[in-house]
């Protein structure tokens, strides 16, 4: 999978996955999520999966540090840092958007 097909987060569905208990299926939450961002072990990539708010599913990036929206300390606090491309059973595929790429000045 070359970088420009490999989606900056994902977000999946809250249920579906296999294990006979949370950490099972944590597991598998976790093993699709590497496969669906293109995970490089070699190269020291891990997926990092969040839950999130009131079930909604789950949220994984390649960066333990992303969020869904913007910090509090950036100027566009609270706006979607992702385009949200919906994908076959349920997944969706973030692409960062341009903002959140872009060196913030520190006085901002």
């Amino acid at each position: 999978m070359s970088d420009q097909s490999r989606p900056d987060a994902i977000m999946m569905p809250a249920h579906g996955y296999v294990g006979d208990n949370d950490f099972d299926r944590l597991l598998d939450v976790r093993a699709r999520a590497r496969k669906a961002l293109g995970v490089r072990p070699d190269d020291g990539e891990k997926a990092y999966c969040r839950p999130m708010p009131a079930g909604q599913g789950w949220f994984c990036t390649r960066d333990r540090n992303d969020s869904i929206l913007f910090p509090y300390s950036h100027p566009l606090a609270g706006r979607p840092r992702y385009k949200w491309t919906k994908q076959p059973g349920g997944m969706e595929f973030g692409t960062l958007v341009p903002e959140a790429t872009m060196e913030v000045p520190a006085d901002a």
